[in-house]
């Protein structure tokens, strides 16, 4: 569905830092953005000729949505969110795939609102952030339990907001990703469960651009 390209892998000579190009990354807190962490930590962009500019956020679908709005040049981001941007006309290109995970996305509910296993989710409040792997995950985890979404009670979230929301019993179970799923989980305690399943879903966390950006700019990418 996407090009994934490797263009210019000549590493450039030494430059000063007046002739630095600048370039901004939108990435995540997520342990999915790891790798450029380190590479801003090591000053790995700046040895290939790169001032980056980091533009932190909480989740990939709002980094993605700053190179859609060009406030950003590049942005990691999962799967899910490209597609839905391509599906609304968005001109984006995945340059790279940074990490893969069938283990990272799940499902952590209340034992006291009556689940105890995934079947149970059905009539319950259900937190997800949309467009998002959450939302991806929440849609097949119901269909192979044999349940569509008319048959919960679905609860618009974001990621920073689904802690506070199962503790206040405001949703019954919540869909997202780590680091949220462990840290709610670990404060659920003996009242948490978690629903994973590493056979209907597997996550692809990339590096995305817009394709203008990237066809004008080969050097840099």
């Amino acid at each position: 569905m996407f090009i994934a390209a490797l263009i210019g892998c000549e590493k450039p000579p030494s430059q000063s830092s007046d002739t630095l190009q600048k370039i901004t990354v939108a990435y995540t807190f997520q342990p999915q953005s790891t790798l450029v962490h380190v590479a801003v930590a090591k000053r790995y962009f700046t040895e290939e000729g790169l001032d980056v500019q980091s533009q932190m956020h909480t989740y990939g679908k709002t980094a993605l949505q700053s190179v859609i709005e060009s406030k950003a040049d590049f942005a990691t981001v999962a799967e899910t969110p490209i597609m839905f941007s391509v599906l609304k006309g968005e001109k984006l290109l995945v340059i790279a795939n940074i990490e893969a995970s069938n283990m990272n996305n799940a499902i952590v509910a209340r034992k006291d609102a009556g689940i105890s296993a995934s079947g149970d989710l059905k009539g319950k409040r259900i937190g997800f952030t949309p467009g998002t792997t959450s939302d991806f995950f929440l849609d097949s985890l119901l269909t192979v339990n044999g349940l569509t979404r008319k048959e919960i009670l679905p609860v618009a979230l974001k990621p920073e907001e689904m802690q506070d929301a199962i503790m206040a019993k405001k949703v019954d179970a919540v869909s997202t990703w780590n680091y949220p799923v462990t840290q709610i989980s670990r404060k659920l305690g003996a009242d948490g469960m978690i629903f994973y399943d590493r056979e209907i879903y597997s996550e692809i966390f990339n590096v995305a651009a817009k394709q203008d950006f990237v066809q004008k700019n080969p050097a840099t990418v």
